[in-house]
């Protein structure tokens, strides 16, 4: 398992993420407490490979945790990134990759932030329960990033809770809430709807997960970046 340091980009605010000091610990506070405290990989992961080309086809998980995704895709042979900001969720991570001897690469880093990768560096990106505990205007620029490091083609997976549900409401860490027509606002479908400050396209498939128990419903996304072919850069490559 590799540790990667990456220099910031200059973005829309000062990258201070590195310093674990400027951020909260809430989910570092969890993971000290509870260690790996989500171990199965969402039900959908196997549609998000399908979407992947053959191994060894890059993918990030934005948001990893303490790596369940990492180690569900890399395991079939994809090189795996993972980036997040709780610092004990990637020790565990770390330990996670190590155990299974897969070769992965982490990056600590708040998604907030401009992401610290080329541009058209992944074939792939993942993202569950994360991008919802930003707001809105922030998730404009993350989803713009999103689209920038992929490749043109390039898969993504997005699992938030749904509001046609209790789970977008009941947390106060949540600060932005989803649906299905939410993720209109990325695609060419939803043209007269989207913000005029997005710059990013993506072709999307939408899907909301039975409700359980606790009248918690999800909805998931899978979809691909919709941007012009860059040679040497297309998802196939």
């Amino acid at each position: 398992v590799r540790l990667i340091n990456k220099k910031p980009r200059q973005g829309r605010k000062e990258n201070r993420c590195l310093n674990m000091q400027t951020t909260p610990k809430s989910w570092d506070r969890i993971f000290r407490a509870d260690g790996r405290i989500f171990t199965e990989e969402h039900e959908s992961i196997h549609k998000f490979i399908a979407l992947l080309p053959a191994p060894p086809a890059r993918v990030l998980d934005l948001g990893c945790g303490t790596g369940r995704h990492m180690v569900a895709i890399a395991a079939h042979g994809y090189q795996l990134t993972g980036m997040d900001r709780a610092r004990h969720g990637m020790t565990l991570a770390r330990d996670w990759m190590t155990k299974e001897n897969l070769d992965t690469q982490l990056c600590e880093q708040d998604f907030h932030y401009p992401l610290p990768f080329a541009t058209a560096s992944f074939h792939g990106l993942i993202s569950t329960q994360v991008i919802h505990h930003a707001l809105l205007v922030d998730i404009q620029n993350t989803v713009d990033e999103i689209y920038r490091v992929l490749k043109p083609g390039g898969a993504i997976e997005i699992l938030v809770p749904s509001t046609d549900g209790r789970g977008a409401f009941q947390d106060p860490t949540h600060v932005s809430f989803w649906n299905a027509n939410t993720f209109a606002y990325f695609s060419p479908v939803g043209t007269d709807t989207r913000y005029p400050s997005v710059r990013c396209a993506f072709d999307v498939t939408l899907c909301n997960t039975p409700g359980n128990h606790l009248k918690i419903i999800h909805v998931w996304a899978l979809c691909r970046a919709l941007k012009p072919h860059m040679g040497d850069a297309a998802v196939s490559d």
